[in-house]
């Protein structure tokens, strides 16, 4: 909890430490009660740096945090909080115990919000009902004049009631009344305004807002998470309430160990996929991406490529040459244009203006290989780097990338400036730079993790046919104290516990599963009298299996109370999640008040194998190449119309594309009569080259046995054939004899969609967060 709920400002760990020690010395109770651990460790990380009273911040007085952590835990006992106090991650509490308002202020709040906002929705509305939105009070003082508007008095909750004031005033009122009943909220600034958000446990909403989440920014004082940006805020809520952060913080740490090239590979295929909200691993698998070279390097692809200006055409070659010459023109209006000789995306521009001969407005066009043009920057979309700031002469200014194909970049300019040295030139450019990755080099290098995943492949299919531990580190959802959830999952030695009268868990195994046995460690002697076990499926259905009445105790653990081991068999329903229903509890000797406590629940089984026919109904468009005298031949009629393939040679084959990683288990052939071949080869394509069955002719065997069986009826009993248990992306068939002639191919196996789950899933996640994608861009690719 204490290194998985978020960054510490600058760094200062050892400052939160001590902090949490001296609030442990101070409660005994901490280490006892979830809530306040959840407080405590809150506490500790956001009082690492000193919070700053808002009503005495001219004179920096510092909020006690040993008193604000005092305050909390017993209001969260005996004040009316918000339930959503008790059900939130300690991230989130460090956005209400952070509050800037006085403990006193805290409880005015509490005292004065009217009835009709004292739900989480709605408690943020408040503050535009109870704040006056005035510029100048009633002595005519500007609010602008700072303190002098409230007469230099503390400016407490109370008192900005009383006076009002703008939008500062709006928001950080707002903040402090959800603060106050244990709503995380925390002020936000948005272009010359200051808004808010608040948690209502669902989302974070935002307040007194103009611009919109994407034009909004931390405020000053306000601890960051990854960026300055605010929907950071929403991604690492994201985090935390997936549940499986503090793994994927684990794991990431713990690949730092690893090489590089096992690194990266950890990261791509089991830390990201893990939480894909957890940004620390994106920043740490694109800066290996680009370390090792995994992605492809951003070249200027306009060095030495043709160049046709508006005028002044024998000096056009030096806008890409880097010669360190200069192209002019005296003209009222130019044109550029550079022609990158074949399509690109464009990831950055740069641009090296001529003295002070730069353009005061000008468009940028990228033109696709048809000619059409589409401008896709202008003079408002330039930045300037910090080196070249206030240096107007020979400038460097940088435009970001596009997502239009191009083929060639032009530029056309306007409201020139006229140079010093009365050659009467208005624009004048030294060179023009056009980046882009080098895609297919990109593409190339991570056709190494695709190998990587085709060995997991095999891996996890040898392991799909054996019973093994399906619930390790698999996330968890429980009805309360989600902060210890995971510990049952994880073999932490640690527990979890519940001081309700009825309690539910319920743990993801992530995909279809078949239970053979669970097994359940209790902790102390608060164990369940009743429960039911239900078994989950991917649609959600819920079928109960087991109850307390099917459990067994190990001899060893006979007679044992404390700390129990029960054991449960399986069932043959098909299981994506294991829910336990808790009843009848015992409470705790230790006075802790809990009447549940599991230290781990251990579900075993085998992953559920679908096999099907990867072909699908039209086998023939998997086919994508075959031997060039081969040829596709309708016969029958009506509605009765078959495709047949036939070889046409000797010696014959065709390739089919399965369209990812599969592990394949049998081939059936349908042979039209007579077009049996004498000997059949099958090579399986991997992207590590081809791996040839050593035994071409057993096929023949298998396949009269598959035929003879399996294409009589619809039904197929993949049992009943040997397979070939192969992982592999295509299938080449070839064949030898006279006369081929094949009515279809059918594959069966099992799909590796990991890799696409994967993939897809990242995709899905950054079509969901732009700005983390556009956040990566800046950091990595541009110059």
């Amino acid at each position: 909890m204490f290194l998985c709920s978020g960054d510490v400002e600058n760094g200062n760990w050892n400052k939160a430490l001590e902090l949490l020690a001296e609030l442990i010395r101070t409660d005994s109770e901490v280490t006892q009660h979830p809530l306040k651990l959840k407080l405590a460790v809150a506490v500790a990380l956001t009082f690492a740096m000193p919070v700053i009273s808002y009503a005495y911040r001219e004179t920096k007085k510092e909020i006690d945090p040993i008193q604000r952590y005092l305050s909390y835990s017993r209001w969260c006992l005996t004040e009316p909080m918000f339930e959503i106090v008790k059900n939130v991650s300690c991230w989130h509490l460090r956005y209400v115990v952070g509050s800037w308002a006085e403990d006193g202020e805290l409880e005015w709040a509490r005292d004065n919000v009217a009835p009709e906002f004292l739900t989480t929705d709605k408690i943020g509305e408040a503050t535009h009902s109870m704040i006056k939105y005035r510029d100048f009070n009633e002595d005519g003082v500007s609010i602008h004049d700072g303190a002098a508007f409230y007469n230099h008095r503390p400016e407490t909750l109370e008192l900005l009631l009383q006076e009002g004031g703008v939008c500062g005033v709006v928001s950080k009122f707002g903040t402090a009344l959800c603060q106050a009943f244990g709503v995380p909220a925390m002020p936000l600034g948005q272009p010359g305004h200051c808004a808010f958000t608040w948690y209502t446990g669902k989302e974070w909403v935002l307040g007194n807002d103009i611009s919109g989440w994407e034009s909004s920014c931390y405020h000053e004082g306000i601890q960051t998470q990854w960026s300055q940006c605010a929907p950071f805020i929403r991604l690492m809520s994201d985090a935390q309430e997936r549940g499986t952060f503090a793994i994927s913080e684990k794991m990431r740490i713990a690949a730092s160990t690893l090489s590089p090239e096992k690194r990266i590979g950890l990261l791509f295929s089991c830390v990201i996929p893990k939480c894909p909200e957890n940004y620390d691993s994106w920043l740490d698998f694109l800066q290996l991406a680009k370390d090792t070279g995994l992605i492809g390097r951003s070249e200027n692809i306009a060095e030495g490529k043709p160049v046709a200006v508006s005028a002044t055409e024998e000096r056009a070659q030096n806008l890409t040459e880097n010669s360190g010459s200069e192209w002019w023109t005296g003209e009222e209006t130019a044109w550029i244009e550079i022609d990158l000789e074949e399509s690109h995306v464009v990831d950055r521009v740069k641009i090296q203006w001529w003295g002070f001969s730069k353009a005061d407005t000008y468009k940028v066009f990228a033109i696709n290989e048809n000619g059409q043009k589409c401008l896709v920057k202008t003079e408002e979309d330039q930045a300037v780097d910090k080196a070249e700031q206030g240096n107007d002469c020979n400038q460097w200014i940088n435009l970001s990338g596009w997502k239009e194909e191009t083929r060639k970049v032009r530029l056309e300019l306007s409201n020139g400036n006229k140079d010093p040295w009365n050659m009467n030139m208005l624009f004048g450019l030294r060179q023009i730079q056009v980046f882009s990755v080098n895609r297919t080099e990109t593409r190339n290098n991570f056709v190494d993790i695709c190998e990587e995943f085709e060995k997991e492949a095999e891996i996890q299919e040898k392991q799909s046919g054996e019973a093994h531990i399906i619930s390790d580190r698999k996330p968890v959802k429980v009805s309360s104290t989600d902060d210890r959830a995971l510990n049952i999952t994880e073999n932490s030695g640690s527990e979890w516990w519940t001081g309700e009268e009825t309690a539910w868990i319920e743990i993801d195994l992530e995909e279809t599963c078949a239970v053979e046995q669970v097994k359940i460690w209790w902790w102390g002697y608060s164990k369940a009298d009743t429960y039911k076990v239900f078994a989950v499926a991917e649609n959600g259905q819920k079928v109960l299996v087991k109850t307390e009445k099917d459990q067994t105790v190990d001899k060893a653990e006979q007679g044992n109370g404390c700390n129990q081991w029960v054991n449960l068999s399986g069932w043959k329903e098909e299981t994506r999640k294991v829910r336990l229903e808790l009843s009848n509890g015992n409470k705790d000797p230790w006075n802790m008040n809990m009447l549940f406590g599991l230290r781990q629940v251990v579900v075993s089984g085998k992953t559920k194998i679908n096999m099907a026919n990867l072909c699908g109904p039209n086998w023939q468009d998997l086919v994508v190449q075959a031997n060039s005298n081969s040829s596709w031949v309708d016969q029958g009629v009506s509605d009765h119309k078959e495709t047949v393939w036939k070889g046409n040679e000797q010696e014959c084959w065709l390739e089919m594309d399965l369209g990812c990683i599969c592990c394949v288990k049998s081939i059936v052939i349908d042979w039209e009569e007579m077009g049996k071949a004498e000997k059949v080869e099958v090579v399986i394509r991997k992207s590590s080259g081809d791996v040839k069955i050593e035994d071409p002719t057993y096929l023949n065997q298998i396949f009269r046995k598959m035929r003879s069986k399996f294409f009589s009826n619809n039904d197929v009993d993949m049992d009943d054939f040997t397979s070939l248990n192969q992982v592999c992306r295509g299938i080449r068939l070839n064949f030898f004899g006279n006369g081929i002639a094949i009515r279809s191919v059918k594959i069966y196996g099992v799909k590796y969609t990991n890799q696409n789950m994967i993939v897809n899933r990242m995709k899905r996640f950054l079509e969901n967060h732009p700005f983390v994608f556009d956040m990566l861009v800046d950091q990595f690719l541009k110059y």
